[in-house]
């Protein structure tokens, strides 16, 4: 079974149980920014996780109106796994976009400001 990003308008359409998180691009600067409950974040460990369908599409209708906004582009939800309370993106294409550039490790940003653990490739 193949398992594909959707638009944040439509979260439905996945696995029973499967956590997600919204991701876009920054209209400014077009960096990978992650839903927090603060607003927009680079940081994945500061992500708000849905948990179900409920809780998914309001974080995607949330996404969908920053994006009409014009604070974001291109919202996404994505599936994650929590992993000691850090989201962990499911696909190895959100895990790339959540470590920066896919070069050498001292140019990478770390996913956790706090100094925690890095996502695994």
């Amino acid at each position: 079974m193949t398992h594909k990003d959707e638009p944040a308008a439509r979260p439905g359409g996945r696995r029973a149980g499967t956590a997600r998180i919204a991701v876009a691009h920054r209209l400014t600067d077009g960096r990978v920014v992650y839903l927090a409950a603060s607003g927009w974040r680079e940081s994945l460990a500061e992500a708000t996780v849905a948990h179900g369908d409920p809780e998914a599409e309001a974080l995607a209708a949330r996404a969908a109106r920053d994006a009409a906004a014009g604070l974001v582009v291109d919202p996404t939800l994505v599936e994650v796994t929590v992993d000691h309370g850090l989201p962990v993106p499911v696909r190895l294409r959100e895990r790339i976009r959540a470590l920066g550039p896919t070069v050498h490790p001292e140019l990478q940003r770390d996913p956790d400001p706090r100094g925690g653990r890095r996502v695994p490739l």
